[in-house]
């Protein structure tokens, strides 16, 4: 793929920011004891990339928006200098801001569902940007926005533009917003996460398309938790902790040799084939990974799915999908069983049929011995305590009306005494590490961490006997998503809870799971010991998921 070079100042950097401080605004006016930013100064030459990195709350996103003007309401942007292009858009207009982006600034953000229109199509969105920057003439808009699908990388363009985001897979969706966000061959790219809860091959893809822009001359500020990624592709790293930058350098030099503790314990908290075994979560000044409690395996079948198979009617097509096809496989007590593959290989389905909110066509789950997925709803809906399932996003499922406290008190077996609840909620708090002055406060209020450990404490709240984790750390940013592996190894420890994993991320299955499915188009084409499959796999498929894996990082030890 070949493309332009992008529009970018005469002289000097694409972006030079000096002191940028960002802070809350009380009735109009900057509170100083309210400073989320704390003078962060940092350069972009056109062609380069800069990386903010750290944990949620760092200050990363809210840093990268002020480049476009969009820091958010109620608060207030200073800075020595802020310069982006060439032009000082520290006293930018409203409609200066609106010809920026869009313009000669694009911006990529982590969930292109929500950012692109739903009720357009590729050609319109696209189209829309080209005619209101002036891009090209009109007679050539049509044929500029299937140009810019194919620079992108979706295959048959020309019908792809005629469809809407969601008539899309997630990597088509995230190829068709950074079309949108170069049409006007922008000379930045402002990046927010945009591979987090990708898959590895459509990682790879993104990573790809950006790293083409950034050869055709392209200045790209990115926003990313995954290290991996940012070793990739970065040529300058920042890290930030709570709106200070710690540390600064090459990714070789931030990465392989971090000098600062909060940097260390970052790249400790990457899941890997090294870390197993050990907790991932490590407190400041420690020297060396801690070791888990140990775990015993079972030999009691928890789940046992036999044969499963489902397929979906395609509208005008004359032959179904089969998205589940003969998927068989076992998870004992105290065991967790990581299951992989790229988005839409029948992982997710497979759960939701595990967990009996599917029904498969054809195959049978049995829990604990017992008949599970043959059974009529109002007899499974009596057993269905003992199956539990922690989502990417457990916000969609608590009710918006309940506290915490609630939402966990609904999951409580009946017959128990208001004295008897109290006591259950508050120790379900307890045990996984979410204070107990949260409990009254609404799931909307809490932050990405702490809505999943109330997941996790409604889960137990019912007593389970297996717990089906979908993509339950994807979202979370390194810190957090170990503080929540941790957690599940020690619940598993002490309670024997079976685990099925489904996750995207092979170093969170390689990490957490002791046997590993590899799934492709709705078939297991690889099972086995994690770490015989990870370190000596046998299928083309699992080789090629293993060689999308960003290579940039070598991880610094503890």
């Amino acid at each position: 793929m070949t493309g332009t070079v992008a529009s970018a100042p005469t002289t000097g950097p694409a972006v030079d920011v000096r002191d940028l401080r960002i802070g809350a605004t009380r009735r109009g006016r900057a509170d100083g004891d309210d400073e989320i930013v704390h003078g962060i100064s940092f350069t972009i030459d056109a062609g380069r990339c800069v990386a903010l990195v750290g944990e949620s709350g760092a200050g990363k996103s809210i840093s990268a928006r002020a480049l476009l003007g969009l820091s958010g309401e109620g608060t207030a942007v200073t800075a020595q200098t802020l310069r982006v292009l060439g032009d000082d858009v520290l006293g930018y207009s409203p409609t200066q801001w609106r010809q920026l982006r869009g313009g000669r600034a694009g911006l990529i953000l982590q969930d292109a569902l929500t950012s692109l229109d739903p009720l357009q199509t590729l050609h319109s969105a696209i189209s829309e940007v080209l005619r209101q920057h002036n891009t090209v003439p009109r007679s050539r808009v049509d044929a500029r926005v299937v140009e810019l699908l194919e620079l992108v990388g979706i295959p048959d363009a020309a019908a792809r533009s005629r469809q809407r985001p969601g008539q899309l897979s997630g990597g088509l969706r995230q190829r068709a917003l950074i079309a949108t966000a170069i049409a006007a061959d922008p000379g930045l790219i402002v990046a927010d996460e945009p591979t987090t809860a990708l898959d590895v091959t459509v990682q790879r893809q993104v990573l790809d398309v950006l790293a083409e822009r950034k050869a055709a001359g392209t200045a790209l500020l990115l926003v990313s938790h995954d290290l991996a990624v940012v070793a990739e592709i970065a040529d300058e790293v920042l890290v930030l902790k709570d709106g200070h930058v710690v540390e600064r350098g090459t990714p070789r030099q931030v990465l392989d040799a971090p000098q600062h503790d909060y940097t260390r314990r970052l790249i400790a908290a990457i899941p890997t084939a090294a870390s197993r075994g050990t907790r991932l979560a490590v407190t400041e000044g420690v020297s060396e990974r801690v070791a888990l409690p140990p775990r015993a395996v079972g030999e009691a079948t928890v789940i046992d799915a036999v044969g499963l198979v489902k397929s979906y009617a395609l509208p005008g097509a004359s032959e179904s999908f089969r998205a589940v096809d003969e998927v068989t496989f076992t998870v004992h007590r105290g065991e967790t069983v990581g299951l992989v593959g790229e988005s839409g290989s029948g992982k997710s389905t497979v759960g939701q049929i595990v967990l009996g909110l599917t029904a498969a066509d054809a195959g049978t789950v049995t829990l604990d011995g017992a008949d599970w997925s043959t059974l009529p709803e109002r007899r499974r809906r009596a057993r269905r305590r003992s199956l539990q399932l922690v989502s990417q996003d457990p916000l969609s499922s608590f009710d918006p009306r309940y506290s915490a406290a609630r939402v966990v008190a609904e999951a409580l077996p009946p017959g128990l005494s208001k004295a008897q609840r109290t006591a259950r909620i508050a120790e379900l708090f307890d045990r996984v590490s979410l204070a107990g002055s949260l409990a009254q406060r609404s799931p909307s209020r809490l932050s990405g961490g702490q809505r999943q450990r109330l997941a996790i404490a409604r889960a137990l709240a019912a007593d389970p006997i297996a717990i089906v984790c979908d993509e339950a750390v994807s979202a979370l940013d390194v810190s957090i998503q170990a503080q929540i592996l941790d957690l599940l190894a020690d619940i598993q420890a002490e309670s024997h809870l079976a685990l099925l994993f489904i996750s995207h991320d092979l170093g969170v299955i390689h990490h957490i799971a002791d046997r590993v499915l590899v799934m492709e188009k709705g078939r297991v084409v690889e099972a086995g010991d994690a770490g015989e499959v990870f370190e000596n796999p046998q299928a083309p498929y699992t080789r090629r998921l293993l060689a999308d894996v960003p290579r940039g990082l070598e991880l610094a030890t503890l």
